[in-house]
């Protein structure tokens, strides 16, 4: 098995523009997701992998998105089987509002500090 990490993306469109700046409603939300998951398949096919390649998905957002996984089912239907941690919180990043990153691992462990 191949393995690949793949920083997050966000809702940061051409020319650095912000997508649905301001918008976190609903539809302001879906919005947003549509963009960073299309960011991602293109990211993940660019390095010659696809979704159902991802052994894990996480999606960071403080704020509900109606339909999220249905809307991503179309086209990380793959990563579903898997699932996705959705982390409620905010991205790093001042202004945005959702955060979307995918790796394939061969083994991970968690060290408790």
């Amino acid at each position: 098995m191949k393995t690949f990490t793949m920083s997050g993306m966000i809702e940061r469109g051409p020319g650095g523009s912000i997508v649905a700046e301001g918008d976190d409603s609903p539809a302001g939300m879906q919005h947003k997701l549509g963009f960073v998951v299309g960011a991602v398949t293109e990211r993940i096919a660019e390095l010659g992998f696809q979704w159902n390649d991802a052994t894990h998905v996480e999606l960071y957002t403080a704020v509900e998105i109606p339909g999220a996984f249905d809307a991503m089912a179309v086209q990380a239907s793959g990563a579903l089987p898997r699932g996705i941690r959705w982390h409620r919180g905010r991205p790093p990043v001042v202004g945005l509002e959702l955060e979307l990153e995918a790796r394939a691992v061969l083994r991970e462990e968690a060290v408790q500090a």
